[in-house]
């Protein structure tokens, strides 16, 4: 009885059909990986949003119940006299570059008015990228 005997057909993929499928695995890597970079990016700047909508929100509680703006976070931080916290948190609250929020005074002067704000990705004030409390509603309704 005679062996069969092994053909080119049955030894095998060449090493340059191996080197196509390393090739196009790299390449959709490549873009499922940017992606989800892109898509955690994205993900920073909603949350950063939503926080600053609500951290207005506090601030705003803040100044009606006591009738003047705080003067920082730690106001907010700590108990008031009848042992109230406005905010859960031993540290003031930070974007999520890292950055702590600020509280300025809002643009159009009202007194007792405070505006919450993130510099954004780049941390730098007054730039394209800096989120207020004052225009994260209209950033969030244009996504």
């Amino acid at each position: 009885m005679q062996l069969p005997t092994n053909s080119r057909r049955d030894r095998g993929f060449t090493l340059i059909e191996v080197m196509v499928v390393i090739v196009i695995l790299g390449l959709l890597a490549t873009f499922v990986t940017s992606s989800l970079l892109s898509q955690g990016e994205s993900a920073k700047l909603d949350t950063t949003k939503m926080q600053v909508i609500e951290l207005q929100k506090i601030v705003d509680y803040y100044i009606l119940k006591n009738s003047k703006a705080p003067e920082d976070w730690n106001i907010l931080i700590e108990k008031d006299s009848t042992g109230y916290k406005y905010i859960e948190q031993t540290e003031p609250p930070q974007d999520p570059w890292g950055n702590e929020y600020r509280l300025q005074p809002d643009r159009d002067g009202r007194r007792n008015r405070l505006m919450v704000m993130s510099f954004g990705p780049d941390g730098q004030e007054g730039t394209d990228d800096d989120i207020t409390s004052e225009n994260a509603r209209n950033k969030a309704e244009r996504r």
